[in-house]
């Protein structure tokens, strides 16, 4: 006998004849933040996508402001406004949308301090740097997987570091100005038989 798909994917739509199956491809490509559910009747998964709209990177934000040194300090307003149950390490007392709540952001705090990392090895100024990641934050929790944003604005952050630091390399080893430095590392890097397969075999990038 075969098996009718009635579960489904809400953000690719994919369908899955066992709830099982289509759980676990919610935990693995969307990373819990879409939701399954059953087309026979009203079952549905407790996981659900943020319903906000998706939105464009700010990597003109990153680009445009000046950043510094000092960590986040700790705000006694902010610690009054969390509850009291999870001081005692215990999930399960929480309400239904704050357990979502603690564990997305659970989910999406190893990225959030990376990036944090990187805004601070690249900035100074640390009213900025907090602008910065406060506008990547809340702008990630208006699209429909928050984590897989943040990871492109690290990616960013870091291709943007790397970029700074191999212009003044190049600039270095040619003795030139790093306006020209940066003209010659794009000759060489799209020059390179590695770029020029990647571009032949991937016209698209």
């Amino acid at each position: 006998m075969v098996r009718k798909n009635i579960y489904a994917c809400t953000s690719c739509k994919k369908t899955f004849s066992r709830k099982f199956n289509a759980e676990r491809h919610n935990k693995i490509v969307h990373e819990e933040m879409a939701m399954v559910y059953n087309k026979e009747n009203d079952w549905k998964s407790n996981i659900k996508k943020s319903p906000l709209k998706s939105s464009n990177t700010i990597d003109h934000t990153i680009k445009s402001t000046s950043l510094s040194h000092s960590s986040l300090k700790p705000d006694k307003n902010i610690d009054n406004l969390i509850p009291k149950q999870t001081y005692n390490n215990n999930l399960k007392d929480l309400y239904k949308d704050d357990q979502l709540v603690f564990k997305i952001i659970g989910k999406m705090a190893p990225y959030i301090d990376t990036l944090d990392s990187l805004l601070l090895s690249r900035y100074s100024d640390n009213n900025d740097r907090i602008k910065i990641l406060s506008s990547i934050l809340t702008t990630s929790l208006t699209t429909s997987n928050p984590i897989k944003f943040i990871k492109e604005q690290i990616n960013f952050l870091h291709s943007l570091i790397a970029m700074k630091k191999s212009i003044s390399l190049i600039s270095h080893y040619y003795n030139i100005e790093p306006k020209q430095a940066r003209e010659t590392l794009k000759g060489l890097v799209l020059s390179a038989p590695y770029s020029k397969n990647k571009f032949q075999q991937n016209p698209g990038i």
